[in-house]
């Protein structure tokens, strides 16, 4: 998630523009080409016109959404759904990653992260409708706990699991495979009306990815053959060089924190951290690692407009550290509320839908 906050943070330092909470609801056309999209941003009553010389359509399990407003698709996308569970540290002690092998052959990693450690993944068809959140259910939680009681002679029930979620990897579809035999590879497309798709691929591989898009856009449209594309040496939060985690939590040794939230800022913000910490260095709750400048941080600086944002896609906490997650929503969502406007009542408005959220993790217990 920090990866792609960075990337999308750099693209708006070379003058691009990023809009969350926009979804796209058509395309615009001139002369049988695809000029723009229709989007509805958030809170607004009637769509907004976003004309464009080129659109590119990478909008991962979305994509055929995107394809069926420009007609009949190229080819077809097969979602694989991915699983992890969190386990407390202290019920799985181990220090470093492991790789495991499950009875049929699929291969699990189990990754120690600070006081937790993460299991995954599954790889199965998802036919679902839900692309945000996709559910996770117990006979997936039970799969990767025998994985890990087989290995580690341990009785792990799902009762231990301390989270979980949920991703979609967009494959491109072969028919006649299973999900784990689908390639990874990545392709893009050029529609009839000149829309950019791409599809299938890893994050681990975005970089090749974007160099191809790149590529196509120049080839289909001559207006930017002649154009110097932009530099970025270094994302947000990266030194010059990039200094070692050790040099940069020096810098910071006379702040007086606690060395763990130390150690934890500068792994997640790098040399933004004392920064972050100068946004506010109080604990979001008793015991927590995590401080309120971070969620001062995510509004200011990475675009967070909902406690869900926060909680979930900037500080993580349901990850790192479940107990905050329940523990620090009062205190996160007052933060939030001095800055973006809100009144009491969208406060608690917040608080239920994030508290909603969190319960919705550990759904499964209640289907075991």
């Amino acid at each position: 998630a920090r990866l792609v906050l960075a990337n999308v943070r750099a693209g708006c330092a070379l003058g691009g523009v990023a809009v969350n909470y926009s979804p796209v609801e058509g395309l615009l056309e001139d002369a049988g080409r695809v000029a723009g999209v229709m989007i509805r941003h958030r809170g607004s009553k009637h769509p907004i016109a976003v004309k464009a010389a080129c659109v590119v359509n990478a909008a991962g399990p979305w994509v055929p959404d995107v394809l069926a407003m420009d007609g009949p698709a190229l080819k077809s996308l097969i979602l694989s759904k991915g699983v992890h569970i969190v386990l407390a540290r202290s019920d799985l002690k181990i220090n470093q990653s492991c790789f495991l092998v499950a009875d049929d052959g699929r291969p699990v990693f189990a990754i120690p992260a600070d006081e937790v450690v993460y299991v995954g993944t599954t790889d199965t068809i998802y036919d679902g409708s839900d692309l945000t959140w996709p559910p996770v259910l117990d006979h997936e939680v039970q799969y990767l706990l025998g994985v890990v009681n087989a290995h580690f002679g341990l009785g792990l029930q799902s009762s231990e699991v301390l989270s979980s979620w949920a991703g979609l990897r967009p494959l491109i579809a072969q028919p006649g495979k299973k999900t784990t035999e689908i390639s990874r590879k990545d392709e893009v497309w050029v529609s009839r009306k000149g829309l950019i798709t791409i599809a299938g691929g890893k994050l681990t591989g975005y970089l090749k990815m974007a160099e191809m898009v790149v590529e196509q856009v120049v080839q289909q449209h001559t207006a930017f053959r002649n154009r110097m594309p932009a530099r970025l040496n270094w994302f947000p939060g990266a030194s010059q060089p990039q200094a070692s985690e050790t040099l940069l939590r020096s810098r910071l040794d006379s702040e007086n924190v606690d060395p763990k939230i130390l150690a934890r800022l500068v792994r997640r913000y790098g040399d933004e951290a004392q920064a972050v910490l100068a946004s506010g260095r109080e604990l979001i709750a008793p015991g927590a690692t995590m401080i309120l400048g971070q969620v001062r941080w995510a509004v200011s600086h990475e675009y967070a407009h909902t406690l869900e944002d926060v909680v979930y896609r900037r500080l993580r906490t349901p990850l790192y550290e479940p107990s905050l997650s329940a523990r620090g929503l009062a205190r996160m969502s007052e933060i939030m509320a001095e800055m973006l406007g809100w009144d009491e009542t969208e406060r608690l408005r917040q608080v239920d839908q994030t508290r909603s959220r969190l319960a919705a993790d550990l759904q499964f217990l209640n289907n075991a």
